[in-house]
C-alpha cells in the first residue's frame, strides 16, 4: 500500500513538472510573433493568449495549496491578472491611445504592491528570526540603492528631461521604481535561507529580470538604432511564463516552508 501511494505521488509530481515546463515552452512559442513583428495582429493575439495561460497557471497552482502556502501564490496570481487586464486595456481604442497614461496604467501599476505583498507573505510563512530579517533587509537595501541609481539615470531622468506633461512623467517614473522593487524582491528571495530548487529559481528569475529588460529597452535605441526595442516584449512574455511555471511546479512550497 505504501509503495502504491509513493508511486502515485511520484506520478503526480512528474505530471506537475511536465505541466510547469510546458507553460514555459508554450509561452516561448507564443512569443515568436512578437519577436518577429511586435505590431502585427498575430503578435498582439499570441501575447495575450500567452499571458492568459500564465494567469491560469498561477490561479490553478494557488488553488492546489492551503493556508499560509496559498496566500503568496494568490497574490502573485492577482498581480499577473493585473498584467493581463492592463494589456487588454492597452488594445481597446475606447480606453485611450496605448502611448499615453490611461486605464492600462492603473492595472499595471497595481501589480507592484501585489508582488511586494506576495514576497512578504512568503517571508512571513518561513518564520525567520527578527535579527535575520534585519540583516537580509540591510543587504537588500545596498543592492537596491545601486539599482535605483541606474534606474534613475537610464529610465527616469530621460523621461523628465523630455519635456512631456508632468502627469506622464510621473507615471513613467513609477514603472522603473516598481521594477527596482521587484528586483529587490528577487534579491531578498535569493538571500533567504532554506532550499532553492527549480520553483524558487523561476520566481527569482522572473522578478529579477524585469529591471534589466527595462535597461535593455532604454539602451538599445542608442546602441543599435535599427533594432526595434518592442521586440523585447517577447522576452518579457517568457519571463512572465517563468512565474506560471513555478506556480505549477510540485516544489513551489519550498518558498513558504518554515526553516
Amino acid at each position: 500500500m505504501r509503495l502504491s501511494t509513493a508511486a502515485g505521488a511520484a506520478s503526480t509530481d512528474n505530471d506537475l513538472v511536465a505541466r510547469a515546463w510546458g507553460v514555459l515552452v508554450v509561452c516561448a512559442v507564443l512569443a515568436v510573433p512578437t519577436a518577429l513583428d511586435p505590431y502585427s495582429a498575430a503578435a498582439s493575439s499570441s501575447y495575450l493568449v500567452g499571458l492568459a495561460i500564465v494567469v491560469a497557471a498561477l490561479w490553478r497552482g494557488s488553488m492546489l495549496l492551503r493556508g499560509d502556502q496559498r496566500r503568496p501564490w494568490v497574490l502573485l496570481a492577482a498581480a499577473a491578472t493585473c498584467w493581463l487586464l492592463g494589456d487588454i486595456a492597452q488594445r481597446i481604442p475606447a480606453l485611450g491611445p496605448g502611448d499615453v497614461p490611461g486605464v492600462k496604467d492603473v492595472f499595471w501599476l497595481a501589480s507592484y504592491p501585489l508582488l511586494i505583498a506576495a514576497v512578504a507573505a512568503m517571508i512571513s510563512a518561513r518564520g525567520l528570526p527578527r535579527a535575520l530579517h534585519r540583516d537580509i533587509g540591510l543587504d537588500v537595501v545596498v543592492v537596491s540603492a545601486a539599482a535605483c541609481i541606474g534606474g534613475w539615470r537610464l529610465l527616469v531622468a530621460p523621461s523628465i528631461a523630455s519635456g512631456q506633461p508632468l502627469t506622464e512623467s510621473v507615471i513613467d517614473s513609477l514603472y522603473p521604481l516598481g521594477d527596482v522593487a521587484a528586483f529587490a524582491l528577487a534579491v531578498t528571495l535569493l538571500m533567504m535561507p532554506g532550499r532553492r530548487g527549480a520553483a524558487a529559481g523561476l520566481v527569482i528569475a522572473c522578478l529579477g529580470l524585469t529591471l534589466p529588460l527595462d535597461f535593455a529597452q532604454a539602451l538599445l535605441p542608442v546602441a543599435a538604432p535599427d533594432f526595434d526595442a518592442a521586440r523585447l516584449d517577447s522576452v518579457l512574455l517568457v519571463v512572465n511564463g517563468m512565474l506560471g511555471a513555478a506556480a505549477l511546479h510540485p516544489r513551489r512550497t519550498e518558498l513558504t516552508d518554515r526553516v
